[in-house]
Order: structure tokens, then sequence, then C-alpha cells
């Protein structure tokens, strides 16, 4: 369990960059994270995995140090992925 929320958790650090310059509300970054759920948790999976097996073998501080080096090549992947904000919808 733990490792599906630090996929999340990484996923949605990599793209708040994105959601802050595009001014999206909470509402609507959450909206967009519940519609697409999976490729949020696939986003933060290898990170995930790679800092998960580092620190079973190494000092934490390794682990640490394996995340603020992936970190940027994740906002950089983020960037290219261009969200779409989600359309506001009325009681039904």
């Amino acid at each position: 369990f733990s490792f599906i929320l630090s996929c999340f958790l990484v996923s949605m650090y990599s793209f708040e960059y994105i959601f802050s310059y595009k001014t999206w509300t909470s509402k609507e970054r959450m909206s967009y994270v519940e519609r697409h759920w999976i490729y949020f948790l696939g986003f933060g999976a290898p990170c995930s995995g790679l800092c998960a097996i580092v620190a079973r073998e190494a000092p934490q501080f390794l682990d640490t140090a394996l995340f603020s080096c992936l970190f940027p090549f994740l906002i950089l992947m983020a960037i290219r992925a261009v969200p779409v904000r989600p359309k506001a919808r009325g009681l039904q």
C-alpha cells in the first residue's frame, strides 16, 4: 500500500509545477487526478520502485540522493504530458 501512495506522491510532486503554471484550482487538480489515476500510478512507479529497492539495500541518504537526481527528469516528462483542464460539470 505504501508503494502505491509513493507512486501518487511522486506524480503529484511532478505535476504540481504544471498545475500551478496553468492556475488550476485544487478541485480541478483532483478531478484530473481522479480521472487519470492509472496514468499517475504508472508515472510514479519507476521512480518509486527504484527508490524502494535502493532503500532496502543501502543507507537512506542514497535513496534520497537517487530521488533528487530523478526528480528533474520527472518534471520534464510531466511538462511533455500537456494536461487538459477538466470541464466543469453541473449537478445532474
